[in-house]
């Protein structure tokens, strides 16, 4: 059985402590609380979270009822202390790799290397921590962040002049790249990550200006997605039950409700709440891929590109509030295949990056999933402040994040402060 933090699951039953004399009772608590813990690590890993069941943790940690519920109020209460401790354990690694001194990159490569050999020799607890609470509600995404905010403080003590919203995004594409190659079971990747990450990171430099943010409509252009069709109002329907809700706690009455029809229509469409989601993230991430690419289009050279498709992806989804938590938040607790879905849109920002390469040939190829992972995890973050304003204001760092390892940064800074969008002539694709 896999591995845990706590000692190999095969074991837990076998090594535990009873109460008695010369046994102190908070030794016997430690004890059943690890169990647990590498119980639930085991089996989310195996099952799925949301499959887990109090009496299967029980029944392979070895520990009573009573003595599970002295402990936690339920499932979800052991997941927050587990996935606490275990980015506390992988931030130890790193924060000591990063202690032992040296230049600022160089101490960052280690930071990134203990990372990543915590998660290669834990990748289940790595998954619990930076995959599965990710998709487990409000309260578990904000103590698996803790452990993210540790990240970003290591790369702002080797960035101190970055501003903090670059810092946040860079954090957030590190994140990001341990989570995808945990999640497809490619650990042997990540050894490789250290180097040309804190190559990648530590060549930032802070812009010459201030990033402006843009001015106009605090939601975007005001153009909302209008369902032409009873699939349509259904799509529509999931995504604001969602955002109401979340994913998790959503029912298809729900979504029958915010889609003015019945059940019975649902099943004429759909097979299932996880289909019509995955269809509503299709749409949702067509229709902003299409927005990108009609301002790309309009743009007189490339970084103004760049910038206006990014521009025009923050803006879509500031109009759009129930479609962008659905695509850029609930997602992560929708299942593989919707998960699989959202790679696709951020595989589709790297592409936007790709004629930089011609600008800049020695570019390492890595650095495009760096950028559109950062700014991936911006506009999440946006999402989860309020999104509106909060995404549209992103556009000039996310805009900066992307052009300046391709142009540098006081032409990167110049174009993601210029709210003319220079035009041409349409071409097609």
């Amino acid at each position: 059985m896999a591995k845990t933090p706590w000692g190999d699951a095969d074991t837990l039953f076998g090594r535990r402590l009873r109460p008695g004399p010369g046994v102190p009772r908070e030794v016997v608590e430690a004890d059943q609380r690890e169990r647990l813990m590498a119980a639930l690590v085991v089996l989310a890993d195996d099952r799925g979270y949301p499959a887990l069941r109090v009496e299967d943790l029980i029944a392979l940690a070895g520990v009573s009822r009573g003595a599970f519920y002295e402990q936690f109020r339920g499932s979800d209460d052991l997941l927050l202390a587990a996935v606490e401790e275990i980015a506390a354990l992988a931030l130890r690694d790193a924060e000591a790799a990063y202690a032992r001194g040296g230049a600022p990159e160089t101490r960052l490569r280690a930071a990134i290397e203990g990372l990543a050999a915590f998660a290669t020799a834990q990748p289940a607890a790595a998954r619990l921590w930076l995959v599965t609470a990710y998709g487990a509600g409000p309260a578990t995404v904000k103590v698996a962040e803790r452990g993210i905010a540790g990240i970003r403080t290591l790369i702002a003590q080797a960035t101190p002049e970055l501003p903090p919203e670059l810092t946040a995004g860079l954090a957030g594409s590190l994140r990001r790249a341990l989570a995808v190659r945990l999640r497809h079971g490619r650990e042997d990747e990540l050894p490789d990550l250290g180097r040309p990450f804190a190559t990648w990171i530590a060549g930032y430099q802070p812009p010459p200006e201030q990033l402006r943010r843009p001015r106009g409509q605090a939601g975007g252009t005001g153009v909302h997605f209008t369902p032409h069709d009873q699939a349509e109002r259904i799509l529509l329907g999931v995504c604001e039950a969602v955002y109401e809700k979340g994913y998790a706690a959503a029912t298809l009455a729900d979504v029958a409700a915010r889609a003015a029809t019945s059940i019975r229509t649902f099943y004429a469409h759909y097979e299932s709440k996880e289909e019509a989601f995955v269809d509503a993230v299709d749409l949702a991430q067509v229709q902003s891929d299409a927005a990108a690419r009609a301002a790309s289009r309009r743009a007189a050279d490339w970084p103004h590109a760049v910038r206006n498709g990014l521009s025009a992806v923050c803006g879509y989804y500031a109009t759009e509030p129930a479609l962008a938590e659905a695509v850029l938040v609930e997602v992560h607790a929708a299942g593989a295949q919707a998960l699989r879905r959202h790679d696709e849109s951020v595989d589709s920002l790297a592409r936007l990056l790709e004629p930089g390469y011609e600008l800049a040939p020695d570019t390492p190829p890595i650095w495009s999933e760096a950028i559109s992972g950062a700014i991936d995890s911006l506009l999440y973050d946006a999402v989860r402040a309020g999104g509106g304003a909060k995404l549209r204001a992103i556009a000039p760092t996310a805009t900066y994040l992307a052009l300046s390892p391709f142009i540098g940064p006081a032409a990167a800074c110049t174009i993601a402060n210029d709210s003319g969008q220079p035009r041409r002539r349409r071409q097609s694709d």
